[in-house]
């Protein structure tokens, strides 16, 4: 698979249809750390934070191995303990928030 190929058909969609392709039946954040994995998604993955439901897959929004780390990295320095393994295995902030650790800096 050309990754670059990928990347320049993506980036040629509309924004209707990029929203038709990512996107389950968005449903909006419920809770304080549904909302900050939002954002930490929407800045690793470079995309507007209102595009990601807490049932879309980090994996059909554009991550990868890669930024699976990123994020891992950012949600650690605000407090939020999730490994790279838990985002493969959990997939969508709805689940990940449920079985995060959240520690007070």
């Amino acid at each position: 698979v050309n990754r670059g190929e990928i990347t320049r058909s993506l980036a040629a969609l509309s924004r209707q249809e990029w929203d038709g392709y990512v996107s389950t039946n968005r449903v909006a954040p419920n809770s304080g750390l549904e909302r900050e994995l939002q954002k930490i998604w929407a800045r690793i993955l470079n995309i507007p934070p209102d595009t990601i439901g807490v049932h879309d897959s980090f994996f059909r929004l554009g991550g990868d191995s890669i930024t699976c780390m990123q994020v891992a990295a950012q949600c650690s320095r605000t407090g939020i303990l999730i490994t790279v393994k838990d985002i493969f295995k959990r997939r969508t902030i709805e689940k990940l928030a449920a079985a995060a650790v959240v520690v007070q800096c």
